[in-house]
């Protein structure tokens, strides 16, 4: 499989469960690795906002 886009959080958001969706910050990408290493890894937790 052949990587398009780099290792992150990619956040959607629809008014309805089935969509449509938009992506957040126009490319989706949320949370994502330095250009310089687009491969690293790490943990994540996205937590709910109350």
């Amino acid at each position: 499989m052949k990587m398009t886009r780099p290792d992150g959080v990619y956040g959607f958001v629809s008014n309805e469960i089935f969509g449509p969706y938009v992506p957040l910050n126009g490319s989706a990408l949320v949370l994502g690795n330095r250009p310089s290493q687009p491969f690293q890894t790490y943990s994540r937790y996205v937590m709910p906002s109350f």
